[in-house]
């Protein structure tokens, strides 16, 4: 999956001789993602990529700034099974939520 959207940034870029420029701009931004995974009854492994492109433009015709972040991601998972102890720890702590009243973020 791939996206193309807009920023607006404030820009403030300084010369060697301390002149100093400082705007607003708006500039084109790319985001793509993929993963891949498989599960089966008892475990789970999958790895994901996101890949963001931000681009700005200087004062300058020429100077360009890119920032590239590129994220991987490894996952293994084991199912577990509950048993009687993570149920009941579980159980206390929504109504410890629920008595400060915050049990909207849980319910």
């Amino acid at each position: 999956m791939a996206s193309f959207n807009a920023d607006v940034s404030y820009i403030k870029e300084k010369t060697d001789i301390n002149t100093q420029h400082a705007f607003w701009k708006f500039n084109p931004n790319m985001k793509a993602k993929g993963a891949i995974g498989y599960n089966s009854e008892n475990w789970g492994i999958a790895f994901s990529y996101v890949s963001n492109r931000l681009f700005f433009k200087g004062m300058e015709g020429d100077s360009r700034y890119l920032n590239y972040n590129d994220n991987y991601k490894l996952m293994y998972a084991r199912r577990i099974d509950a048993g009687k102890t993570i149920p009941k720890i579980t159980r206390f702590a929504g109504k410890v939520i629920n008595k400060i009243g915050l049990g909207f973020l849980i319910n």
